[in-house]
């Protein structure tokens, strides 16, 4: 082997051995982190004292938001300025627009790459069975909207 080959591998073995390290020490690190945190939670429970809030994490944000949503639409009820049902209906609708959009240009895109592929590649089965069924998906929500807009 030449000089340079061999640093090459040398260097390609140091960012194989260097890349689990690193990524054990970051997860031991967010583990330790969520220890402490429980830790200290659980002393301040122990002696009576409130905790302040969790840490905000993706899942408690979503569902904080419906539960103020939730909350406000059941003030708007008794307050009587909209009836139980009529609440939400046309951003469903949008949002089932934007879904069928975006899923039906998703399908034609891996359509397009089927096309696009040589006929030797493996992965064009897998391009063959998700393009139509995308597609599909996708004007059947576009379908749904239009339907759905004498309803509303």
């Amino acid at each position: 082997m030449e000089q340079s080959e061999l640093s090459e591998l040398i260097r390609i073995g140091l960012v194989m051995a260097l890349f689990p390290l690193v990524l054990g020490m970051g997860l031991l690190y967010m583990w330790r982190e969520r220890k402490l945190q429980h830790e200290e939670r659980r002393l301040m429970i122990e002696k009576g004292l409130t905790p302040p809030p969790a840490p905000v994490q993706w899942p408690q944000v979503k569902q904080r938001e419906n539960e103020l949503r939730f909350e406000e639409r059941r003030l708007m009820i008794e307050k009587g300025l909209l009836k139980p049902d009529d609440y939400g209906g046309e951003k469903r609708r949008r949002d089932g627009l934007h879904g069928g959009v975006l899923w039906f240009c998703l399908g034609l895109g891996l359509g397009i790459t089927y096309y696009l592929l040589p006929e030797t590649s493996g992965g064009r089965g897998f391009f063959a069975l998700a393009s139509p069924a995308l597609a599909m998906f996708g004007l059947a929500c576009v379908i749904n909207y239009g339907l759905s807009r004498t309803r509303l």
